[in-house]
């Protein structure tokens, strides 16, 4: 993965700026339908394109997600479309968009250095904020085809990592292959059709944090074997 050009990281940092002061109450209220309120709004700095930048114009109408470093320095945004759930259903071009020349990056990195001797690992920018409503510090995986050897790399260090699968093919694959990457990683997969956003608009913050407990939970089974089972060994559950 290549380092940010000045000029790059410059122009991430203003549009993020530009696009936190143009959240309106359209966004607000969808991602209070998400279960994130104004406070994790402002925390991850998440805005809206009201007015697009020069260049921006096919994100208008997108709520835009910043990834911020540990340093609170911008290194990507992402473009959310909030017009509709299913993207390929309603013909909508892509559910998420990113910038042209800028990699596709792990969401919230700042969280291993705020993180104490647990880090928690999702599929993307809404269950990784949706763990951060629930009091964990995660980073969110853009995609299976996003880990590597340094990802490896990126969690050492950590007593303790907590990967929250989505419950689909792709939330399996992703299981599968963190954990032979991370040999110590406990595996939480979701009911079919589950995610960790999914749980905490049907049960709150309290759900995930059962979950993540081993208590019983009467929506997502918790799923502690399978997976890690095939791949790590015995791990430390």
């Amino acid at each position: 993965m290549q380092p940010l050009n000045p000029e790059l990281k410059k122009s991430l940092a203003e549009a993020a700026l530009v696009y936190q002061a143009q959240m309106t109450a359209r966004g607000l209220e969808y991602l209070a339908r998400r279960g994130l309120d104004e406070a994790v709004a402002a925390d991850f700095r998440i805005g809206l394109v009201s007015s697009p930048l020069s260049s921006h114009d096919h994100m208008a109408g997108r709520l835009v997600i910043p990834h911020i470093g540990p340093k609170g320095n911008v290194y990507d945004l992402r473009f959310r479309c909030i017009e509709h759930e299913d993207c390929k259903e309603a013909g909508c071009k892509s559910k998420y968009m990113g910038l042209p020349g800028v990699q596709t990056r792990t969401f919230n990195t700042r969280a291993i250095a705020l993180a104490g001797d647990e880090l928690h690992v999702t599929e993307g920018e809404m269950d990784a904020m949706s763990l951060a409503v629930a009091g964990f510090q995660a980073i969110g995986i853009p995609g299976v085809n996003a880990l590597s050897k340094s990802f490896a790399r990126m969690v050492a260090g950590f007593s303790r990592v907590t990967v929250w699968a989505d419950g689909d093919d792709a939330g399996r694959g992703m299981a599968e292959k963190i954990a032979r990457l991370v040999p110590i990683a406990r595996i939480l997969i979701m009911n079919t059709g589950q995610d960790v956003n999914s749980i905490l608009v049907e049960g709150g913050p309290g759900a995930l944090q059962r979950l993540n407990a081993g208590e019983p939970y009467t929506g997502p089974e918790l799923v502690t074997a399978g997976v890690a089972d095939k791949y790590a060994g015995d791990p430390p559950f």
